[in-house]
């Protein structure tokens, strides 16, 4: 079996996983026998990304080798629209989308949605994975959701946060997190950044809509350096036993 790839589109994920892809880029499947008077329902699940109002044709094909050569036996079609996002999602670290942290530095993550569809989105549930090394877990404070110190996660959803509870189409809203990051570098670190993954989800459909509203993004924040000094004055002991040290302070 074969599933076209599309032209200006892209597949991020796919299931199930297909056998392998021929020359001009279609995923193809090898399946089993089939018995015959038998049937087979094949379902697939993908991600699949583009520019909003990009439109093809998702071809499947169902072909069976005979004597050396493939032979088509049925084929189907389906219209394939990307749409916008119905739920749009946007975070800030102290007003700035782009912001470079500072060891020991107090931050508030401004997380920013809007429901850009035509019709209300019922019980959103905002999800945000706080739980990178550079994060003091202590420091955290909110003003609405719940926080799981095992998961070091927050949770925002209709039964803490009212607001979400139900978005009115074109309307928006706002969710704050404080906190404070570590002042030395902390074990499990990687590439001097800190990441924050967020996502957003409704949970009802709307028709024109594939199998799911959810909207995810990742905030990724460069470590800056910390340069510590410390100041020494030398004098002069005696002629004999030359310079010593006096004593140190430390600056930051």
């Amino acid at each position: 079996m074969i599933l076209e790839s599309l032209k200006g589109l892209s597949f991020s994920f796919i299931e199930p996983q297909h056998s392998s892809r021929d020359s001009v880029g279609n995923y193809v499947w090898q399946n089993t026998d089939l018995e015959p008077q038998k049937e087979q329902r094949v379902n697939f699940k993908a991600i699949i990304s583009g520019n909003d109002d990009s439109g093809q044709i998702l071809k499947a094909i169902f072909k069976v080798p005979v004597r050396g050569k493939d032979i088509v036996i049925s084929e189907t079609d389906e219209d394939l629209v990307v749409v916008a996002n119905p739920l749009a999602l946007d975070v800030t670290i102290n007003d700035s989308r782009v912001y470079s942290v500072t060891p020991g530095e107090n931050l508030q993550y401004k997380i920013n949605f809007k429901n850009n569809y035509s019709v209300p989105l019922k019980d959103v549930v905002i999800s945000a994975d706080f739980s990178d090394p550079w994060v003091d877990q202590s420091s955290i404070r909110l003003d609405t959701g719940f926080y799981s110190s095992k998961t070091k996660k927050i949770t925002w959803n209709g039964g803490n946060t009212p607001a979400i509870l139900s978005l009115d189409s074109g309307e928006t809203g706002e969710v704050m997190v404080y906190l404070g990051v570590k002042k030395i570098y902390p074990k499990g670190a990687i590439n001097n950044q800190m990441n924050v993954k967020i996502e957003i989800s409704a949970a009802n459909k709307p028709g024109s809509i594939g199998t799911q509203v959810l909207t995810k993004t990742e905030s990724v924040s460069k470590i800056n350096g910390r340069l510590v000094l410390i100041p020494k004055v030398l004098f002069k002991d005696n002629p004999q036993t030359g310079f010593s040290w006096y004593g140190a302070a430390k600056s930051e």
